[in-house]
């Protein structure tokens, strides 16, 4: 026991000092620290370092527990784990050897042989592995948890569902279940189910970076910033998270915190062409249009009809009074995204701002004639008319956007309506 504590004190002071900002690290080594450090201390802290993800730490540590615990399958089996969540087949199934010999013939191998199969997304050598341990043992927390991550990840909604359920029923203390579970939901578009699952997760292990990141992302960003920003200091390396937490900054309006969150999605995955969208948009936000071109023209490369470097690409033209170039952007994100009215909205909106209505009103023609159900389409449109002194047809545009719901300056279209009524009626 003494080497033990001996070899965990020499993993402490290579990882604490360097995750001193990250309090959940900082407190699970400091419990595995010395030569009287418990079992549970030295795999509560690989555990934290796994979801933080410093693999190659946690693997270490996790290692040594395996030792500790005299190679006990659950302990081998969770030291394969980091190869799981790495998503790496190699270090996955060197981890799994270690089960192979002394422990074939249990449901932790044959999980972990099939959890390291769909790495690779190889899922009939997956399906083929799980079989054999529920005939094992149809009990065992780790394989139900495994068939719903394995059908899940194939959208197979029923089978993952009462796999996750089944878990549940097994190990209803554990979070992994309800995070699994919550992220079934949401891409089935099951939001509130997705939110009942996810909260359950976070009673649970109210610390678990992955859960926050989730639930942050289905929350409205007032709400889901704070976890976005919990998820991210604890777990940084996760491009996805970072994406999330950089749209939501953008909508609560702080794009400094913004840039450096698409900034740090962008250095983990470079291929993640939303995080080069964003991270223009973001510096567009705060006025560094020459890099904010850079990056869009960069997302562009990757995904050429992507509507919103288009549009921010416009406002930075528009900005520089490159007018024909901006309405061009406009027209192209229209192109990318026919159902989104924004394109043209603020191509109409730049037109009449500067002076060149019939150009708007070609903007509105040709987005009314798509979607006649956008109030503000019509609020410009009678707009354009009274410029031009059409009372009658400014009358018309008016009444059909008081018709719908939400009209943008409702008091001030009710005004001008009224107005442009005493003006047609004059003219009769």
């Amino acid at each position: 026991m003494r080497r033990s504590g001996a070899l965990v004190l020499g993993l402490w002071g290579s990882a604490a000092l360097a995750h001193a900002q990250e309090p959940m690290v900082a407190e699970a080594a400091a419990a595995a620290r010395g030569r009287t450090a418990t079992v549970e201390a030295v795999t509560r802290y690989a555990r934290v370092l796994l979801r933080a993800g410093r693999y190659d730490e946690a693997g270490r540590v996790f290692h040594r527990v395996s030792q500790m615990r005299r190679g006990d399958p659950a302990a081998l089996y969770e030291e394969a784990s980091v190869g799981f969540v790495k998503n790496d087949f190699r270090v996955a199934r060197n981890a799994c050897r270690a089960l192979e010999g002394r422990h074939r013939e249990t449901v932790y191998y044959h999980v972990c042989m099939a959890r390291s199969f769909l790495t690779l997304n190889r899922s009939e050598r997956a399906f083929e592995s799980l079989a054999t341990a529920l005939a094992i043992d149809p009990n065992a927390y780790v394989a139900q948890l495994a068939v719903g991550e394995a059908h899940r990840i194939r959208m197979e909604f029923d089978v993952a569902e009462a796999a996750y359920r089944r878990a549940i029923e097994i190990a209803p203390e554990k979070p992994d279940a309800h995070l699994g579970l919550g992220r079934l939901y949401r891409a089935a578009g099951r939001r509130d189910d997705a939110l009942a699952a996810l909260r359950s997760a976070r009673t649970l292990d109210p610390a678990w970076p992955a859960v926050s990141l989730e639930l942050g992302a289905l929350l409205p960003p007032a709400e889901g910033v704070a976890l976005l920003r919990e998820g991210t200091i604890g777990c940084p390396v996760v491009a996805e998270g970072q994406l999330a937490l950089g749209e939501a900054e953008l909508l609560v309006g702080t794009p400094e915190a913004a840039r450096a969150a698409f900034a740090a999605a962008v250095a983990l995955d470079e291929h993640l062409a939303p995080a080069h969208v964003g991270l223009g948009r973001a510096l567009a936000r705060l006025g560094r249009d020459g890099e904010a071109e850079l990056s869009l023209r960069h997302a562009l490369t990757m995904v050429p009809n992507s509507s919103l470097s288009y549009v921010t690409l416009a406002e930075i033209q528009a900005r520089a009074e490159m007018y024909e170039e901006a309405f061009e952007s406009y027209r192209k994100a229209a192109d990318g995204s026919p159902g989104d009215p924004t394109p043209l909205l603020s191509a109409a909106q730049l037109a009449m701002a500067t002076g060149r209505d019939t150009l708007g009103q070609a903007f509105l023609d040709r987005l009314l004639a798509m979607n006649d159900r956008v109030p503000l389409a019509f609020v410009l449109y009678g707009d354009i008319m009274v410029r031009r002194r059409d009372p009658a047809a400014a009358v018309r545009a008016y009444e059909q956007a008081l018709a719908l719901p939400d009209v943008p300056e409702r008091a001030r279209v009710e005004a001008a309506l009224a107005e442009q009524r005493t003006r047609a009626a004059a003219r009769r």
